[in-house]
C-alpha cells in the first residue's frame, strides 16, 4: 500500500510502500446448537391439550430462529429468545410422535436437536365389572369384592367405581377391586 500527499500549488509526493496481508473472514461457517427443553420424554398427553414446545439454542453470532417439527411436518417457528410454539394437538393422530428443533443462525448454518418422544392417547380405556355377578342378591351383613378387568392402549390410570352418581371407591393398582360393605348399602338395586 503506498500513499500520495499533494499541497496547494499540485506538488506530490509517494510514500514508500508498505505490504500487508489480508484474510477476510467473515463467513460464519459456526452451526447453532439447539436441544428440546420442553416437554419431557415419553410423556403421554390427550388430544385435548395445547403442549407448550420449548427449545435452547446458541450461537457464535446470533440465532436467526427456530422451527419446531413433529416428525417431518413443522409445527411452528419462533425468532426470539426463549424459543417456544404452542402446539394444539387436537388435531394430531393417536400415537407416538418425534418433536424437534432446528435452529438457524443469519449466515443459514443450522442444527437439529435430538428427539424428544410424546405420546397422545385418544382412545378410551374398556373396563368391564366382573364380580358380582350381575342381579347377585345379597341379604347379610358381609363384604363383597368388586372387581373391574380394565384394559387401555397405553395404560389404565385409575378405576373409579361408583353407585349411580357416588363414587365408592378408587383403585390404581392391579387387580382393580373394592371391598364393599354391603350393610352400609340402601335396601334395593345398586348400578
Amino acid at each position: 500500500m503506498t500513499a500520495k500527499a499533494y499541497d496547494a500549488a499540485g506538488n506530490s509526493k509517494v510514500s514508500s510502500a508498505v505490504s500487508v496481508t489480508v484474510n477476510i473472514s467473515n463467513t460464519d461457517t459456526s452451526a447453532p446448537t439447539v436441544s428440546l427443553t420442553s416437554p419431557a420424554n415419553n410423556i403421554v398427553y390427550t388430544r385435548t391439550q395445547t403442549l407448550y414446545v420449548t427449545a435452547a439454542a446458541t450461537d457464535n453470532v446470533k440465532v436467526a430462529k427456530v422451527m419446531f417439527y413433529d416428525g417431518a411436518t413443522l409445527i411452528g417457528t419462533d425468532t426470539v429468545s426463549p424459543y417456544g410454539y404452542y402446539w394444539p394437538i387436537t388435531n394430531s393422530n393417536n400415537g407416538s410422535h418425534s418433536l424437534t428443533a432446528k435452529a438457524y443462525d443469519a449466515a443459514g448454518n443450522s442444527t437439529v436437536s435430538s428427539p424428544v418422544t410424546v405420546n397422545i392417547d385418544t382412545i378410551a380405556p374398556t373396563v368391564l365389572i366382573t364380580s358380582p355377578a350381575s342381579k347377585t342378591v345379597y341379604s347379610t351383613d358381609r363384604i363383597v369384592t368388586v372387581a373391574a378387568n380394565a384394559t387401555d392402549n397405553i395404560g389404565v390410570a385409575k378405576v373409579e367405581f361408583y353407585d349411580g352418581a357416588v363414587l365408592l371407591a378408587t383403585d390404581a393398582t392391579l387387580p382393580f377391586s373394592y371391598d364393599w360393605a354391603v350393610n352400609k348399602a340402601n335396601n334395593g338395586t345398586i348400578l
